[in-house]
């Protein structure tokens, strides 16, 4: 198979694949959801408002 056809096919598969609704869908949702995964813990530990807590280590060796 010349590779002009090739890329004919990569070009097509490639159209029709960015023109599915799913493929608009992920692209534009993953990031959003990336970034709620990183601001999420953030903001717990912001509004949590509880005090420092102590912790002692104790090291018999």
């Amino acid at each position: 198979m010349k590779l002009s056809k090739i890329g004919l096919i990569i070009g097509r598969e490639y159209s029709v694949r960015v023109k599915k609704k799913s493929f608009i869908l992920v692209t534009i949702l993953t990031p959003i959801l990336m970034a709620l995964l990183i601001l999420v813990p953030s903001l717990i530990m912001l509004y949590n408002g509880e005090d420092q807590q102590t912790v002692m280590i104790v090291d018999r060796s």
